[in-house]
């Protein structure tokens, strides 16, 4: 059997407010704590040991339940996902970490909106443009060519 794979890296908010940040050495989200929780679940679901379909699932859960920006853990399927989330999403849990990478993701691609999609560590602005329309579609379609047709959600 050959295992197909999507890594996918979704970079939220992170331009003028991470400078501003950094200055004032506190977390600065654009539409408030609320947002930087839902950031902070989606960065530690990202990191956790499910597989990449997994963490798509959960994502494309987030978008379509509007739970992007809440703290809510209802697309976790597992309950060791669920206690993953509240230890890293802890004020001085792995969050933090998470944040530091998708600081430099950022800085890496010069994204000219955000939130952005990044797959399979290349971005391609058609691939930005189809998420920005519809991301769980956008997701669902490269998921089917990737060859995997039954992703939950899709």
């Amino acid at each position: 059997m050959v295992a197909t794979m999507l890594e996918m890296k979704l970079q939220k908010i992170v331009t003028m407010e991470m400078k501003l940040q950094k200055i004032l050495k506190k977390k600065i989200c654009q539409h408030g704590k609320d947002e930087c929780l839902g950031n902070h679940i989606q960065d530690c679901v990202l990191h956790a040991q499910l597989t990449p379909l997994q963490k798509v699932e959960f994502v494309t859960c987030q978008f379509l339940n509007g739970s992007a920006t809440k703290k809510n853990t209802q697309c976790a399927k597992l309950e060791s996902t669920r206690r993953w989330i509240y230890e890293c999403t802890k004020p001085n849990g792995d969050w933090i970490i998470y944040q530091k990478e998708s600081e430099r993701i950022t800085n890496l691609y010069h994204f000219s909106e955000v939130p952005a999609i990044v797959y399979n560590e290349k971005f391609d602005q058609s691939l930005q443009n189809e998420a920005t329309e519809n991301i769980s579609q956008s997701i669902c379609t490269q998921l089917k060519r990737m060859g995997i047709e039954k992703a939950l959600y899709c």
